[in-house]
């Protein structure tokens, strides 16, 4: 099992590197955010400075902030260029225009996380497209009234 963190927060992402358990870091605008104002660039540049003074090559997901996929690309590509992170993912939520940017980022070379997936069929449908990485909405699936470990477990088979 592979544990990845879930946050923007400088403190609590040092605090698991110093503990050597995440496999990786995934951030996204909302999580942003909620942290001390500041240029959304730069406190990713601050993640992966931590990644560096930890020794730590790992994925770090930072997810596109448009709803539109000519401008979802055009921010993957900022992402790429001015974050200069070699295992950098980028995060595109699953949707039916968003397959297409997912397929055209692979195209591309660039690394993928689908994010905001709720069932089988949406996992199936991102890795399907190309994504490297398919992530479950585990808390919203159950809180839709499906079982998130069928669902988990369904992924896992496939995939």
């Amino acid at each position: 099992m592979k544990i990845f963190v879930d946050s923007a927060n400088l403190n609590d992402i040092e605090e698991a590197l110093e503990r050597g358990f995440p496999a990786g870091v995934t951030t996204n605008p909302t999580i942003v955010s909620q942290e001390e104002r500041g240029d959304f660039t730069e406190r990713i540049k601050a993640i992966i400075a931590l990644l560096h003074k930890y020794d730590r090559e790992i994925p770090l997901s930072v997810e596109v902030f448009s709803s539109n996929p000519v401008e979802m690309l055009s921010q993957a590509e900022s992402f790429i260029a001015e974050l200069d992170y070699d295992p950098l993912y980028v995060k595109v939520p699953i949707g039916w225009d968003e397959l297409a940017v997912i397929r055209e980022l692979k195209s591309r070379g660039v690394k993928v996380n689908c994010t905001c997936c709720m069932s089988f069929a949406q996992a199936l449908l991102a890795a399907q497209a190309g994504s490297d990485f398919v992530s479950l909405f585990y808390g919203r699936i159950r809180d839709h009234g499906t079982d998130p470990t069928a669902v988990v477990r369904q992924v896992r088979t496939a995939l």
